[in-house]
């Protein structure tokens, strides 16, 4: 089918010409989106490789409950969005070089804990945390004399 417009003076077009050419558009338009996207990839792989070669790796000195403990308590307060447990314990055991594949069984274990030892880990780093705060001011206080 051909188009002619005598009023504005259009030369004819093909119809199957300009379904082609939309057609090519949207192609092009596609694979610069596609092309953006793998560079996108590329980029966030190479800035991973650097981090994690260039970062020391951290190692997990408490025992694999304390880990589990905590981050079932991140998790719990919402500190890393709506990350699943299964992949926040995942990227722990990458982080800190402990194995976490059996984080289920230990947080169901931590929920069957008696009241006053439910938080045992979270609770020794708070103790730890308000001695060392106690311990600075009073540091700060005999500098002050």
């Amino acid at each position: 089918m051909r188009f002619a417009s005598p009023m504005l003076n259009l030369k004819v077009c093909d119809t199957n010409s300009q379904m082609s050419l939309k057609k090519n558009v949207l192609i092009v338009n596609y694979l610069d989106k596609a092309i953006s996207l793998v560079e996108t990839q590329f980029e966030f792989v190479n800035r991973k490789q650097a981090i994690s070669s260039s970062a020391k790796k951290l190692k997990w000195l408490g025992t694999s409950v304390d880990l589990v403990e905590l981050g079932y308590a991140l998790h719990t307060a919402g500190i890393f969005g709506t990350i699943s447990l299964k992949e926040l314990f995942r990227v722990l055991g990458e982080v800190f070089d402990i194995e976490t594949k059996n984080f289920s069984r230990t947080c169901t274990d931590i929920k069957n804990r008696t009241t006053g030892d439910r938080t045992k880990f979270l609770n020794t780093l708070k103790g730890n945390l308000i001695r060392k705060l106690e311990e600075t001011e009073r540091e700060i206080v005999q500098k002050k004399r």
